[in-house]
C-alpha cells in the first residue's frame, strides 16, 4: 500500500472516528469550484443525489466579487454509512492532488474540508458564510478563506486566541486537509456555540497584517520545497521573523520580503547581520532600492561562506 493510499485511510477513519462522538452521523464536504470541480460529473455523487443521500447547498452570497457560480457549495450527506462511496472520493480525490502537487501551497484544492455532526446543511451553509463574512481595518466586508487549506493550517497561531476559539466554537466537528496530505481535526464535534458579537469578525491592522502574512508565507513555503523547508508552525514563524526584519530594514514589497525570507532560510540565522550585507542592505533601504539590487553583488563564494549545506544554488541572487 504506497503513502497515498496510507493517507486516506487515515483519513476516513479520523473522520469515522469523529462521527461516533458528533450529535448526529451527518457529513458535510466543502467544495470550492472557482478554478474546477471535480465532484460535477462524477456518476457517484450524481447517484446519490437522485438517491437522496446526498443534497447539494450552495454557500449564501459572500462578496460581490464571488459570482454565484464560483460559491463554495456544500455536498450534505445525513448519514455517512449511507454515503459512504461518495465521502470517501471525496478524501481520496483531496488527498490524491494534494500529494500530486508540485507545489501544494502554490495551488487550489476544490475539496477543502469536512464537517460532522450536523443536524442540517442550511444552518451550517449560514455558520460558514457568517465567519467568512469579516470586516478589514477600512470598514470593507471582505472573505477570508478559511476553507482554503493553504489558509487554515495557519490560522491556530495567526489569529488571536479569542478569534480562534470563536471560529472553532461556531464550527464544530471541522476537519481539514493539512498541506502534507493527510486529514486533521481542526474542532470537536458537538453543538456550535452563541454566535457571539460580531467583533470576532473586526480586524484590527495589526491583526489583518498578520493575516496578509499567511500568503507570503505560503509563497516563500512554495519556493522553499525543495530545501527540505516543510509546512509547519515552526517554519511559518520563521518565515514570519525574516519578513518582519526585512520591514525594520526598509523593505516593504511583497517581492523583496520574498527574496529576504529565501535568504534567511538558506544561509545562516542573522545572515542580514553580516558586516557587508548589513552595509549593502542598508543603503539600498537608504537609496529606495530593493533587496534584490543590494544583494546582486555578492557571488556564489559569498554565499557559500553564510549557506546551509541544504540547497545545491544561492535562490538570493
Amino acid at each position: 500500500m504506497n503513502d497515498v493510499h496510507l493517507r486516506v485511510n487515515d483519513g476516513i477513519q479520523l473522520l469515522r472516528k469523529a462521527i461516533t462522538v458528533a450529535p448526529c452521523p451527518s457529513v458535510a464536504v466543502l467544495v470550492d469550484p472557482m478554478l474546477e470541480d471535480p465532484l460535477k460529473e462524477r456518476s457517484e455523487v450524481g447517484e446519490a443525489q437522485a438517491a437522496g443521500r446526498v443534497v447539494r447547498c450552495p454557500l449564501p452570497p459572500l462578496h460581490p466579487d464571488i459570482a454565484s457560480e464560483q460559491r463554495p457549495y456544500l455536498l450534505f450527506a445525513p448519514s455517512e454509512a449511507d454515503a459512504e462511496r461518495v465521502v470517501n472520493l471525496t478524501i481520496e480525490l483531496a488527498i490524491e492532488r494534494m500529494c500530486s502537487a508540485a507545489s501544494p501551497l502554490g495551488v487550489v484544492h476544490p475539496v477543502a474540508g469536512w464537517f460532522v455532526g450536523h443536524q442540517s446543511p442550511q444552518m451550517l451553509a449560514e455558520a460558514l458564510a457568517q465567519e467568512i463574512r469579516v470586516q478589514r481595518p477600512d470598514g470593507c466586508q471582505w472573505p477570508l478563506r478559511l476553507w482554503d487549506p493553504r489558509v487554515n493550517w495557519q490560522l491556530p497561531f495567526t489569529l488571536s486566541l479569542a478569534k480562534w476559539q470563536h471560529l472553532t466554537g461556531a464550527l464544530p466537528g471541522w476537519i481539514a486537509l493539512s498541506p502534507t496530505g493527510q486529514l486533521r481535526q481542526l474542532s470537536a464535534p458537538g453543538k456550535p456555540s452563541n454566535p457571539g458579537s460580531t467583533s470576532e469578525r473586526i480586524y484590527t491592522p495589526t491583526e489583518w497584517d498578520q493575516l496578509e502574512q499567511v500568503g507570503i508565507t505560503n509563497m516563500v513555503l512554495a519556493m522553499a520545497v525543495d530545501w527540505d523547508v516543510g509546512p509547519n508552525q515552526t517554519n511559518a514563524m520563521r518565515i514570519r521573523h525574516l519578513i518582519a526584519q526585512c520591514r525594520r530594514m526598509g523593505f516593504p514589497t511583497e517581492r523583496d520580503a520574498l527574496v529576504f525570507a529565501a535568504c534567511g532560510l538558506t544561509s545562516i540565522d542573522g545572515f542580514y547581520l553580516h558586516p557587508n550585507v548589513a552595509q549593502a542592505l542598508n543603503q539600498a533601504a537608504h537609496a529606495r532600492q530593493s533587496v534584490s539590487s543590494a544583494l546582486q553583488g555578492f557571488d556564489d563564494q559569498f554565499w557559500s561562506s553564510l549557506r546551509t549545506p541544504i540547497p545545491s544554488a544561492s535562490p538570493c541572487l
